[in-house]
């Protein structure tokens, strides 16, 4: 089933306080969003990539342009917030394929869970990856803890999401309609009532969302380096 790689990097914040939108931060001589679109070129499990972006320029500007990738690669301006990003450019793809929604700002993907999430996509509709809480996790609120929560029950989850395109489309139409938000796209999903399965994260796979991230992202393109590796 033919599958696009749709990466969501259209935030327009600084909130490292580098200057640039955190996806264009470069990492390793790369923007993060860089190494996102080459875990997905390098996966094998992928037929093109979408890029949502703050401007449609920014892919010559930032990420070399289209030309310079392995697999096709178009351009989409994002919208207002996440959500709206991700429906713009669900708006570019064919009915009939699969979709892998991914956090431009998550760039040591490794292949395992690319692999996984569009197999189990592949058969279910719609997969996430995630990876169990080990922190205790409680409800708080006006500084006093309202409960505990069983954290057994409890998953830290992570992008790329995989999804029938036919499936996230009617869900984000639903969520226009109802005037929906949601801080993910199968959270979405969940409110059509379709399942989503969920399979192995990557401790690696983290988001950057402050500056002592990039540091650790550094250290650990550096060591793949190094050791001549590849993520897998």
């Amino acid at each position: 089933m033919r599958t696009t790689a749709l990466i969501v990097g259209a935030g327009r914040g600084e909130r490292l306080g580098e200057g640039l939108a955190k996806q264009f931060l470069v990492c390793a001589g790369h923007p993060l969003a860089w190494h996102a679109m080459d875990a997905f070129c390098r996966s094998g499990e992928v037929d093109d990539l979408v890029m949502v972006l703050p401007d449609l320029s920014d892919l010559e500007r930032f990420l070399g342009g289209a030309a310079a990738w392995p697999l096709p690669v178009c351009a989409v301006a994002g919208g207002r917030e996440r959500q709206d990003s991700v429906a713009a450019g669900l708006a570019a793809l064919p009915a009939d394929g699969l979709v892998l929604v991914h956090d431009a700002a998550r760039p040591l993907l490794p292949r395992r869970v690319i692999r996984d999430v569009r197999r189990a996509a592949m058969i279910a509709g719609a997969a996430i990856p995630a990876l169990p809480c080990t922190d205790t996790i409680k409800e708080v609120g006006g500084g006093r803890v309202l409960a505990t929560l069983e954290r057994r029950h409890l998953a830290r989850v992570q992008t790329p999401q995989g999804f029938r395109v036919d499936l996230l489309r009617r869900a984000h139409a639903q969520a226009r309609e109802g005037g929906l938000r949601a801080s993910d796209d199968a959270a979405l999903v969940e409110k059509l009532g379709a399942p989503v399965v969920v399979v192995p994260g990557a401790e690696e796979n983290f988001k950057v969302t402050r500056a002592g991230d990039l540091l650790l992202v550094e250290a650990i393109l550096a060591d793949r380096g190094n050791r001549g590796e590849k993520p897998e």
